[in-house]
């Protein structure tokens, strides 16, 4: 007679609960920043807004989509200074999210840039790359 490949409680039929998944998307998306485009799904389009706290002043999440590896790599909080480095997959673009802090300004790479303000947030269209983006 075989052995049941699961040894855990018989009453318990699945180990597939979504409650689990639900904490990685969270992660993900709010964490790390990382979604895909509402109009655009599947990662051909892709929207990297970390959303950092004083309480959490770093985070780093990954994500392998179709057309490649995501990254996004913070550090710092709300009213600044904020780091941010990504990866943008080759065929895709990103419209990135930065914390707007008052009289601050954005830097790609060392180079200051021209950032949109939307809301409470300084906006930089990015191509496929990797890059540091800063706001001081």
């Amino acid at each position: 007679m075989a052995t049941p490949a699961i040894t855990g409680d018989p009453a318990m039929n699945s180990y597939n609960h979504y409650a689990f998944g639900s904490v990685v998307a969270w992660v993900y998306r709010s964490v790390a920043g990382i979604d895909t485009y509402p109009m655009a799904p599947g990662y051909r389009q892709i929207t990297i807004h970390p959303r950092p706290d004083t309480r959490m002043t770093h985070a780093r999440g990954e994500y392998n989509s179709v057309y490649g590896r995501i990254v996004s790599d913070w550090n710092g909080i709300p009213a600044g200074p904020f780091s941010l480095k990504v990866t943008i997959p080759a065929n895709t673009i990103a419209k990135v999210f930065l914390p707007a802090i008052t009289n601050g300004h954005v830097t790609q790479d060392g180079r200051r840039v021209n950032a949109q303000q939307e809301s409470d947030s300084y906006v930089v269209l990015l191509g496929s790359d990797s890059c540091e983006l800063q706001v001081n």
